[in-house]
């Protein structure tokens, strides 16, 4: 038997085995298994390979997420102003009824008043704003439509009528400079009259304003004059020439309103406009001048038409310069508003003036001026009433020497407008007085409008 001392051996073995398994080994784990306490470890080895296992003390430090591509969302802007009118006329005006009007076509012998509707003018303009690029400058890409582009077809397309592009273009904005390229408004197009029911085809065409929308480049340039508010505009427009739009059949339209059967050109025989056949761009220049309570501009124009077109640089179809002069200004005295522009300049039937008659290709100058007044009185904050003179005067001896017809047109207009917020009423009564020739002779002709209109400017 196993003496006491030998079970006292065998007991202290047993005691020594188990506290030799309870010892936790050196750590032989991944990076990515949880490590034991630093207490419970032994000293690290010194590192023997760059791909060494990193340790607790020092965790792997996870890559930084890529920089995010995804640029800033585009912000859109959404403008313009919805409504309708509803008048009364005793004549017919053209170049369009209704809100479109601007002289008289004629005059009915008996039976003359009609009763119309018009919802052409509502207009829609979107704009999308991005992030500043170009050193600084903010784009914005700019789409504006009205609904003057005609008829829909069919039966009822007068209730159909076609949306009509008024502007387009890519803009950089930065602080006090601004580049537009695509089709706006001209600069010599600075000014309208105030108004609720003849927005899209103001009142004073071919009655004291010229100007009209082309595409180009347009550069604004802003500077600041001592005093509070005041600053200075500068622009510059390079655009496309223009004579009236080609026709779909070379030298086969007659002139508009002539009634003398001579053959009109507006383009060559390569379908390229007149205007454009000259090679050379229109170009205008306008300096504007801001404060409160009183606004003023100046502005110039000039372009070339080739008559004899592309292919000949000969011949009785003689080349025309259209130029223009044009200035207005604006003034707030307490309730009194007082604003008006006018002209003076030559062939400016791409301008809408010469009373929108295109002179034929070998006809010689027309020379024409026009003024436009307006004044209004605010009544209190909402109600308001307004009276308008304008008129536009081509040479008679050069409108005769062209066979053309109208030779003068005026239009006296009164309005009463309430306006709350972006909610406008407005009662137009308007009367055009426009000469005409015939023969040697010439006869005035007139008309009445009575309009009375709404819209919703947002």
């Amino acid at each position: 038997m196993p003496s006491r001392c030998t079970w006292t051996l065998v007991a202290c073995a047993l005691v020594r085995a188990t506290a030799a398994r309870g010892q936790p080994a050196p750590s032989t784990s991944s990076p990515t298994e949880e490590a034991p306490p630093a207490h419970a470890r032994p000293p690290a080895a010194p590192a023997t390979s760059a791909a060494a296992a990193p340790t607790a003390a020092s965790p792997p430090v996870a890559p930084a997420p890529p920089p995010s591509a995804t640029p800033p969302p585009i912000r859109l802007e959404l403008h313009g102003f919805a409504g309708g009118s509803i008048y009364l006329q005793d004549a017919g005006l053209g170049p369009n009824h209704g809100g479109g009007a601007w002289y008289v076509t004629g005059e009915p012998a008996r039976d003359a008043w009609s009763l119309g509707g018009d919802v052409r003018q509502t207009r829609l303009h979107v704009a999308a704003v991005g992030a500043p690029v170009m050193h600084g400058a903010t784009p914005r890409a700019v789409i504006e439509v009205d609904l003057f582009g005609g008829n829909g077809s069919g039966a009822f397309g007068d209730v159909s009528v076609v949306p009509r592009l008024r502007q387009a273009y890519a803009e950089l904005a930065w602080d006090t400079t601004k580049v537009q390229v695509g089709q706006t408004h001209s600069l010599v197009l600075a000014m309208t009259p105030t108004t609720v029911g003849h927005v899209a085809f103001p009142l004073t065409y071919t009655a004291g304003t010229i100007g009209w929308r082309f595409p180009g480049i347009f550069v604004y340039r802003t500077v600041a004059l001592p005093g509070p508010d005041t600053t200075a505009e500068l622009a510059v427009m390079i655009a496309r020439p223009a004579w009236q739009n080609p026709s779909n059949a070379p030298f086969a339209d007659s002139q508009p309103g002539s009634g003398d059967g001579k053959p009109y050109v507006s383009q060559d025989a390569l379908g390229i406009g007149l205007g454009e056949a000259s090679g050379l761009p229109q170009v205008e220049v306008r300096a504007r001048f801001k404060r409160p309570h009183i606004e003023g501009f100046a502005a110039a124009h000039a372009h070339r038409v080739d008559r004899s077109g592309t292919g000949t640089s000969t011949g009785t179809q003689i080349d025309l310069d259209v130029l223009a002069a044009n200035a207005g200004c604006k003034l707030g005295l307490g309730p009194l508003t007082v604003q008006g522009s006018g002209y003076i300049g030559k062939n400016l039937a791409p301008l809408v003036g010469s009373l929108l008659q295109f002179q034929g290709p070998t006809s010689g100058d027309i020379r024409e001026w026009g003024a436009w007044g307006q004044v209004g009185y605010a009544i209190d904050e909402r109600l308001s009433v307004w009276a308008l003179a304008a008129t536009s005067r081509p040479r008679a001896s050069d409108i005769r020497a062209a066979g053309l017809t109208r030779l003068r047109n005026t239009v006296a207009s009164a309005m009463v407008r309430y306006q709350d917020g972006g909610y406008a009423l407005g009662l137009e009564l308007t009367r055009w007085a426009t000469r005409k020739s015939a023969g040697a002779d010439a006869t005035s002709l007139s008309g009445d409008q009575i309009m009375s209109s709404a819209s919703y400017t947002f």
